[in-house]
């Protein structure tokens, strides 16, 4: 394969600034409301994207951030010693590039989620190669003809293409693989780096949980539930995938549910702010067997789907086993209080993040202690991914390793243990007593 080689390392200060270069002409617009695609044609039209210009902004932000604090990460750590050892030399931890890293991202926030691990790829002194999407068309377009005219092309490459490309890419040896996606996929990468014991950061997905405790306040709860579900359509890997919630007040949560779509979602599809679903996998989640108390309306043309609740749906059915990557949202009463809701959730494997509504800080620290998630917040819904300066990744089935902020520099980076030892020509004395230090020792074990 031809494209970065390592020649174009160590360069990261000015390809970071290239990189927010070619960013900037599109951060005054997230800045000022106005959504992307209508201001540059080539990003998605029919298929919306509320959050695109948020991205944008984010990854402007992202790059800002680690030009004022990657050459403090880039620097060597001097790390303290013990008293046997303060002799031999100093100890530091070196952090250096791993070389040609392969980011492969998806197509839910197709700006966002290529230019966030470049970042970070970059600031740790890598080349990259970039393989975008194939289903955000448009957007892949406008990244390809973006990044060879800011970036040089020994340090960043895209690649475009469907599966036979990504393929032929995963049959290289790449230094490191950066995939954001699903996990059937994720696993497939995940068996491609270990062919060549290559390191890989994965971001995959699985069923985010939201627990409604009896205590939480409702109102709240209903509104910043439906928030995590709809944003971007339900389209990102953070959403709240079902609600579990206590049954003595299923009834009222359902209800605030309903008032909050019927006074905010009002004729969604006439909005041109409510996103498309990118895939027609999205709408086909009918099979349920639960009642549907609020939305329900598809119109597979326009690739439209009304924000739904569906009430008590079967356990085996795919809003219940799967993803759901849409506007529904599963709500379960349950019966048996923090203890049931924890139990299902551990039972479905290791979400990327997990959610629960709660106005007790014992059972909140219960929650926190039991349920393992990749991240995880109290009385919201994904808003722990909002700080640059916290780690973001999966565990388990939802991926593994961390990035974001100064957590990317770490993830993109070998961290070498390093002795700067004396060169040995300390003279008679010091070689004297060296020798008798080493006796001593010796007679002490």
């Amino acid at each position: 394969m031809h494209g970065p080689t390592k020649e174009g390392l160590n360069a990261p200060t000015k390809h970071l600034a290239e990189l927010g270069t070619l960013i900037h002409p599109i951060e005054p617009i997230a800045h000022c409301g106005m959504p992307v695609h209508y201001v540059l044609p080539t990003f998605e039209k029919k298929v919306r994207y509320m959050l695109s210009t948020y991205k944008c902004a984010a990854s402007a932000h992202a790059v800002r951030y680690m030009l004022s604090t990657f050459e403090k990460k880039a620097r060597p750590v001097r790390v303290p010693t013990l008293a046997d050892a303060r002799d031999v030399g100093r100890w530091e931890i070196v952090p250096e590039p791993y070389g040609v890293v392969l980011i492969i991202a998806p197509w839910n926030y197709p700006f966002g989620l290529v230019m966030n691990p470049l970042i970070g790829a970059i600031a740790a002194g890598n080349v990259a190669v970039i393989k975008p999407s194939e289903i955000s068309a448009n957007t892949t377009a406008l990244i390809a003809d973006l990044i060879p005219k800011y970036l040089d092309a020994r340090v960043v490459r895209v690649v475009l293409g469907a599966v036979p490309e990504t393929t032929a890419l995963l049959e290289q040896r790449f230094d490191m693989i950066c995939y954001t996606g699903g996990t059937r996929v994720g696993r497939i990468v995940a068996a491609a780096a270990a062919r060549h014991l290559t390191p890989a950061l994965l971001e995959l997905g699985g069923k985010c949980p939201v627990y409604v405790h009896k205590s939480a306040h409702l109102p709240a709860a209903a509104r910043r539930i439906l928030e995590g579900r709809l944003r971007n359509c339900g389209q990102m890997c953070t959403a709240a995938d079902y609600v579990l919630v206590d049954r003595e007040v299923a009834p009222k949560l359902v209800d605030e549910m309903k008032d909050k779509l019927a006074k905010h979602w009002a004729d969604p599809q006439a909005h041109s702010q409510y996103c498309r679903l990118v895939s027609e996998a999205g709408v086909d989640q009918e099979d349920h067997g639960g009642k549907v108390v609020a939305g329900g309306k598809i119109d597979r043309g326009d690739r439209y789907m009304e924000p739904t609740i569906v009430l008590a749906p079967k356990p085996e059915s795919r809003l219940m086993t799967e993803e759901i990557f849409g506007p529904i949202l599963p709500v379960v009463p349950i019966d048996g209080g923090i203890d049931e809701a924890i139990e299902r959730v551990n039972a479905k494997g290791t979400p990327l993040a997990a959610y629960a509504f709660m106005d007790d800080k014992q059972l909140a620290e219960r929650w926190v202690e039991r349920v393992s998630a990749g991240g995880m917040a109290i009385n919201h819904v994904a808003a722990h991914v909002n700080n640059i300066n916290v780690p973001f990744g999966g565990k388990g089935e939802s991926g593994m390793g961390s990035n974001r902020g100064a957590y990317s520099f770490d993830a993109f980076s070998h961290h070498k243990t390093v002795l700067l030892a004396d060169t040995g020509k300390g003279g008679l004395i010091a070689n004297a007593l060296s020798a008798v230090k080493n006796i001593l020792h010796t007679r002490a074990a």
